[in-house]
């Protein structure tokens, strides 16, 4: 089983190449393919389309609640990495 410690290190370095310093508008672009990557190597997540303060957004959510957010620095928050949704968060 993969640690925690273990999944963040895979998104920050599959995210860090497509994110750079601009994570404006790159959710789908990160969220889905992450998603599909961390699922290949046996780790149950999904990418969720929904809201972020009202704005249209991706992100990678897991089957116990806690997403990862690569692109959460756009609306102003950081990086969310395995923690439950801030407020804000809505699924579509």
């Amino acid at each position: 089983m993969m640690s925690d410690d273990d999944i963040r290190d895979y998104a920050r370095a599959f995210s860090s190449g497509i994110v750079g310093t601009c994570a404006d508008m790159k959710c789908f672009m990160v969220s889905a393919p992450l998603a599909s990557f961390l699922c290949a190597i046996g780790v149950q997540c999904e990418c969720v389309e929904g809201r972020l303060n009202g704005a249209p957004h991706f992100w990678v959510e897991f089957q116990d609640g806690r997403i990862i957010d690569a692109t959460a620095k756009q609306f102003g928050l950081r990086n969310v990495w395995l923690k439950t949704a801030p407020a804000g968060y809505k699924k579509s």
